[in-house]
């Protein structure tokens, strides 16, 4: 599933998380992590009827549970797929692992502070793409929400809580996104990712983006670009 090296790092800095008590950060990983997720998609604060406490304490659980088991691929798969099907009867569709990744690994960030850098990122970005990978053909697609999130109105909310990841990334990928953001709230973005979206076309103003260094919009179905 994952290199030796890589399990190592994630459980290491889970160990971290889980254990540090002198890091507020630390302390409440969970609420960090269900604040952020609020913030980006505020619709899906109606999915949990229950104690936020009492959800955290199963987010971590099932953390720690899904890394003892990365050495023990059928049952790590098995569980993903009957999360996947859990998910499924909440009416949680697969397009919302891009709230659940910026979430996770934002709060992630935060929590190590000192001990976070590019080696245990990419460890962590491999591990919840393969969670996805496993639950998401569980979960099926989204249903028609009339709340659902916007390009223009995720990425305000991105850029003015301050959530940008500390590269200057702004991940909007599977969001079934079909028109472009707004780039005047984005001129200080650095890597934009736009993967797999519904875009058919980008605006002139795209211009404005002075500071792009990269700028993913495979997997969308643009016809045309400005011509300036």
């Amino acid at each position: 599933l994952l290199d030796d090296k890589s399990v190592a790092l994630l459980r290491k800095s889970w160990e971290v998380i889980t254990l540090n008590a002198n890091n507020q950060a630390t302390k409440n990983f969970s609420t960090l992590f269900y604040k952020r997720a609020f913030e980006l998609a505020p619709h899906v604060r109606g999915l949990f009827k229950h104690s936020m406490d009492a959800q955290g304490n199963k987010l971590m659980l099932m953390i720690a549970k899904l890394l003892d088991l990365l050495g023990d691929s059928l049952t790590f798969t098995i569980t993903l797929e009957e999360l996947g099907s859990r998910h499924r009867m909440y009416k949680v569709p697969a397009s919302a692992f891009s709230v659940f990744h910026e979430s996770f690994l934002y709060s992630l960030e935060l929590a190590l502070a000192g001990d976070w850098n590019s080696e245990i990122r990419s460890a962590w970005i491999c591990f919840c793409k393969l969670l996805e990978d496993i639950m998401a053909p569980q979960m099926g697609g989204d249903s028609e929400n009339p709340n659902e999130v916007t390009a223009r109105g995720i990425a305000q909310t991105h850029v003015s809580a301050n959530i940008l990841h500390s590269s200057g990334e702004l991940n909007l990928c599977n969001l079934k996104i079909t028109s472009f953001p707004d780039p005047e709230p984005l001129a200080h973005v650095q890597q934009l990712i736009l993967r797999n979206n519904n875009i058919s076309q980008l605006p002139a103003s795209v211009g404005v983006l002075k500071n792009i260094q990269l700028l993913d919009l495979s997997k969308n179905k643009l016809k045309t670009i400005p011509s300036e």
